[in-house]
């Protein structure tokens, strides 16, 4: 089945800003060795955090 990607982190923005989580199965294998495919995923949502990065 193909997969809009852009309808998708629509949707999942929205899960996100409402506070909830969601699961997947990850497929592929472009984040080896880290996640790998079949591995089960939560994506949770975090506060937001300022990152500063300093130019030496």
């Amino acid at each position: 089945m193909e997969i809009n990607n852009e309808l998708t982190s629509d949707l999942w923005g929205e899960v996100l800003d409402k506070g909830y989580c969601f699961r997947f199965k990850a497929f592929g294998v472009s984040m080896l060795p880290l996640i790998r495919a079949g591995d089960i995923l939560t994506i949770k949502p975090v506060e937001y955090v300022l990152i500063i990065f300093l130019l030496l």
